[in-house]
């Protein structure tokens, strides 16, 4: 024989649904950051070390050309520093943007938690209409946050191709048995260009 009482299950009141309802947005949003921090973190490492491996094989070069270039060394640096420039100003860009992004994250996410505090203030019938509201609003900035996120995901690796292949390319010159001359570096500076619809001059 059962002694316990039997448990009564009491529905949520729609104030409480409501809230909880804002309460699993806000979660979703954190959710949302962390994936986007996590996501971000790993392609700034690799651009980090896509930026070490390119100052390493510009060092080399440098030590090569001392020993069998047929390029002045302050010649090669100014053909250098035009493209490190341009790698550097593509680089910023890229990462601005990605700042900028996870700043209107955290952004709505504060949104977020701000509405459920506010929820609790609510009346049942302007809970009910503002619940409405709300839904529309939030799922129109999520929509947009994720388009956001894709075209800087884009860009981040579009940046990370286009610098692999420019270092890629640096490197391919250590092992040129002739002397490195100002063809080598203008066809980098061309690869650079082309990567970005830049125009050569």
């Amino acid at each position: 024989m059962n002694n316990y009482p039997d448990t009564v299950m009491t529905p949520p009141t729609p104030e409480a649904a409501k809230i909880a309802e804002i309460q699993f947005a806000y979660e979703c949003a954190e959710e949302i950051n962390d994936s986007c921090r996590n996501l971000f973190e790993a392609i700034r490492n690799s651009l980090d070390q896509l930026k070490e491996k390119r100052t390493a094989a510009n060092e080399s070069l440098c030590d090569v050309l001392a020993k069998k270039g047929s390029l002045r060394k302050k010649d090669y640096e100014r053909m250098m520093d035009e493209i490190h420039a341009i790698l550097d100003e593509k680089e910023q860009d890229a990462r601005d943007e990605l700042s900028s992004f996870l700043r209107d994250q955290r952004e709505f996410a504060l949104m977020l938690k701000d509405l459920i505090i506010n929820a609790i203030d609510f009346s049942s019938p302007d809970l009910a209409r503002r619940s409405r509201q709300l839904r529309e609003e939030l799922a129109a900035i999520a929509s947009g946050q994720e388009e956001r996120k894709a075209a800087v995901v884009k860009r981040l690796t579009d940046f990370q191709s286009a610098h692999s292949k420019i270092v890629a390319h640096l490197e391919s010159l250590l092992h040129k048995r002739e002397g490195i001359g100002a063809k080598d570096i203008k066809d980098v500076k061309h690869l650079v260009d082309r990567e970005w619809g830049i125009k050569s001059n």
